[in-house]
């Protein structure tokens, strides 16, 4: 009766082991996914069936239908052969539909605005220049910015925050959220912090606009709303603006400042001793030309502000090339300088001073050359570029002096890199 009993199991074992085999192979490549086939037995089940359907559903390059118990062994021989590498992969992970009914995004949810309680401007279509000012008054970012049916989209654009400048004009590209109205414009920006030489960067704030407008005082036919400065707060409740200008109805071109060569007949230089932290070097010029702009004579005066020793700034605080507005900036030019930082220029008694900055603060100079008469934009650059060639004209029987001071110079060139 015992052995009845052991034969009659053997035999089913057997048959079962043999009939099941794929089914038993399917259910141990389920096991090292996140399928769960149930138990690794060989019997075909619900558990068994919905998991490998799943898999293959997924796997979409495999265009396998739905499958059945009597697929068992074509799926084995496909889990079986060089693909199954491919679809472990895809066996990692779980796919599931998502019904969406709302824009959702990262950028959505940093600048999320309630725009419902605004009356939109959606006829306003204008291209238009920009420029962030920090509460100090230092141009955090400038570029171009475009208008369309009310919505700001920003376009090619320049962070001016030190070590967090490289790879930040995405921030306004990608994340602003801005509509224009008839008072001012509303929405949320990105707002970068400055980071220096071993200071640990700083996380990106989104600030709200739509509170303080003050409307330009250049004259236009641009609608109301848009031109000037709209004020926001920080994070530390300091007033920055974002500042606005320049638009019309078509795109401008962008404005290019090259480098030119320095050509003169004569000069003196004329070195002044120090005071304090602060010395100035005047420097005459006599049949300047650069390019196609030639002047009889030509007076700049370099300005240079020590920095205490050991400081993060290097060795200057600011180094600024000084020449008048007279003849390089349109008169009625003059109330933007407003914009600008006063470091970059001086309304004094005797005329107006631009302030071309080298090396700290050098990103303030976009503020300033756009100001000026198109074809003059090149001057100041240039002059920069050629004062060791000026100096060492003029100092050459100084040579102590003359290695000072190119000392410093090119200490603060190397702050713009």
């Amino acid at each position: 009766m015992r052995l009845s009993i052991l034969i009659f199991s053997f035999i089913c074992f057997a048959s079962l082991t043999h009939a099941d085999t794929n089914t038993l192979c399917i259910q141990k490549f389920l096991s090292k996914t996140v399928f769960n086939p149930g138990p690794a037995d060989g019997l075909w089940g619900n558990k068994t069936k919905k998991a490998i359907n799943q898999l293959f559903s997924q796997a979409d390059e495999f265009n396998v239908k739905k499958i059945e118990k009597d697929d068992a062994e074509k799926i084995c021989k496909v889990l079986e052969s060089e693909q199954n590498l491919k679809l472990l992969e895809i066996g990692q992970f779980k796919r599931y539909p998502i019904d969406i009914t709302e824009v959702i995004s990262e950028e959505f949810l940093k600048t999320k605005f309630d725009f419902s309680k605004i009356k939109i401007n959606d006829a306003a279509n204008y291209f238009c220049s920009f420029t962030i000012l920090h509460h100090e008054g230092f141009e955090r970012a400038a570029g171009k910015l475009q208008i369309k049916n009310g919505v700001i989209k920003f376009k090619d654009n320049k962070w001016f925050v030190g070590l967090a400048s490289k790879g930040s004009e995405i921030y306004l590209k990608e994340e602003a959220n801005l509509r224009v109205s008839d008072i001012g414009i509303h929405g949320k920006i990105p707002y970068l912090s400055y980071v220096g030489k071993g200071e640990v960067a700083k996380p990106v704030q989104y600030v709200s606009l739509g509170h303080n407008y003050t409307k330009s005082n250049a004259n236009s036919n641009i609608d109301n709303g848009i031109m000037g400065k709209h004020k926001f707060l920080d994070k530390r409740g300091n007033e920055a603006s974002l500042l606005i200008y320049e638009c019309s109805d078509e795109m401008q071109k962008e404005l290019t400042y090259d480098i030119l060569p320095v050509v003169f007949k004569n000069l003196n230089v004329r070195v002044k001793k120090r005071r304090f932290n602060f010395q100035s070097i005047s420097i005459d010029l006599d049949g300047l030309e650069i390019g196609n702009e030639k002047f009889d004579n030509f007076n700049l005066v370099l300005m240079i502000d020590y920095a205490e020793e050991g400081s993060i700034r290097g060795l200057t605080e600011l180094f600024r090339i000084q020449i008048k507005a007279d003849g390089i900036m349109p008169e009625e030019n003059i109330s933007n300088l407003t914009n600008c930082k006063n470091i970059s220029w001086k309304n004094l008694a005797y005329g107006v001073k631009l302030q071309y900055l080298i090396g700290n603060e050098f990103e303030l100079n976009s503020c300033l050359l756009r100001n000026l008469y198109p074809e003059k934009r090149n001057i100041l650059g240039s002059i920069a570029n050629s004062l060791p060639e000026i100096l060492k004209a003029g100092l050459g029987n100084e040579p102590e002096q003359l290695k000072d001071i190119l000392m410093v110079l090119n200490d603060a060139k190397q702050h713009e890199l």
